[in-house]
């Protein structure tokens, strides 16, 4: 229960991260240490700064939608591994092409006293 608990108001702020565009910041807070690529954090900076100054409204609604998926996730119960620093979620999002449901796993892993996600 603590596990869902901690997850729960990460949502809201991926939600939020995701709908501002700020996807290089998600990227930093939320990628692994021993994962995490600069030159990766670096393209998504330079994207979101062409998409402010030239904005779509196409990714703007994906970027809507994404943002809802990761909210809604708040009110699933995970599925957790029995040390506690491992949790599942299933991410739903309607398909910004034809509206059909895609169903994504998403795993949170507990390092150092951070989530990520895997």
């Amino acid at each position: 229960m603590q596990v869902r608990l901690e997850l729960q108001v990460q949502f809201p702020k991926i939600g939020r991260l995701i709908n501002n565009g700020d996807l290089a910041q998600f990227y930093q807070n939320y990628t692994p240490p021993a994962q995490f690529d600069s030159k990766q954090f670096e393209l998504l900076q330079r994207l979101q700064d062409l998409n402010k100054v030239h904005p779509n409204p196409a990714i703007g609604q994906m970027t809507a939608s994404a943002a809802q998926a990761w909210e809604d996730m708040i009110n699933q119960i995970p599925v957790v591994n029995q040390a506690g620093d491992k949790a599942t979620y299933t991410l739903i999002e309607a398909s910004p092409i034809d509206g059909h449901l895609i169903k994504e796993q998403k795993t949170f892993v507990k390092i150092d006293g951070q989530w990520y996600i895997k």
